[in-house]
């Protein structure tokens, strides 16, 4: 069950109501599931976002994966920036992660970021999380800790 209670990171709100003023339009592509989008309309709206408005928001439907919602976009605007906290935002060559966790394919398309690609990172949970979980099955809390400990102390 999604709440209509998430936080805007700081400067969210007032960058989609610049991004309004100077005629630019924003698109909300989430993998939240489009059951869910009363609630995220909601949340959306009460936090005051630009372009709160079902139009705007793309939400799951059949797939994890945004390419055909940023095609939709790109069918009648420019896209002139993609911002999101997990790397397959911007395109789904990042979901392609082998032994480099993606690193490859980052410094292949290095001259993006901070033109096209703009990282929001969510320390809370994410793609990242697959490469020291067992994705295969649950792994335990206590798994999953030791196992970022483990990570970030250089394997």
């Amino acid at each position: 069950v999604v709440n209509a209670s998430a936080e805007p990171l700081a400067g969210a709100v007032d960058f989609t109501k610049f991004a309004k003023e100077n005629n630019i339009t924003v698109f909300y592509i989430s993998n939240r599931h489009t059951d869910e989008l009363e609630p995220t309309l909601q949340n959306l709206k009460q936090k005051d976002f630009a372009f709160a408005e079902e139009e705007y928001l793309l939400l799951k439907q059949e797939t994890s994966d945004k390419s055909s919602r940023r095609d939709y976009v790109a069918e009648n605007y420019e896209i002139i920036m993609l911002v999101g906290d997990n790397l397959r935002d911007f395109d789904e060559i990042y979901g392609k992660r082998g032994n480099d966790y993606g690193f490859n394919n980052v410094y292949a398309n290095r001259e993006l970021f901070g033109s096209l690609y703009f990282i929001l990172p969510n320390p809370m949970y994410g793609e990242w999380e697959k490469a020291y979980n067992n994705a295969e099955g649950e792994t335990s809390q206590e798994q999953k800790i030791e196992n970022m400990k483990k990570s970030l102390s250089g394997f």
